[in-house]
């Protein structure tokens, strides 16, 4: 989910990712068999407790707004990853951006 975005070293969600989270409420009223999990990822540039928390709670605050919009929220598991599964190992700006995402899997549906 590439286009959920975060304030620096926040969990405050920038309004711009409203697009994509009605995105996915949209999918999910449209199959309301499927359930998901949220995960909340991290670079390696911090300290590795502080980004698993910190990715816990982008996956939640993710969670909450499509419980907000009318998911049920039973439908959703949301879990942190810290920096554990990082998309590529560059040393670069780039690579640190990437590292930090919001992924979405289907569990059930």
């Amino acid at each position: 989910m590439d286009k959920i975005y975060f304030k620096a070293n926040s969990a405050e969600m920038l309004d711009r990712s409203e697009v994509q989270i009605k995105n996915i409420f949209i999918l999910m009223k449209e199959f309301p068999e499927v359930k998901i999990k949220i995960g909340g990822f991290m670079n390696d540039s911090g300290n590795e407790n502080d980004d698993l928390k910190l990715s816990t709670v982008r996956a939640d605050v993710v969670k909450q707004y499509l419980v907000k919009f009318g998911i049920d929220e039973n439908r959703i598991q949301s879990e942190g990853y810290g920096s554990a599964e990082p998309i590529c190992t560059d040393k670069t700006d780039i690579c640190d951006a990437q590292n930090r995402r919001i992924g979405i899997r289907m569990i059930a549906g």
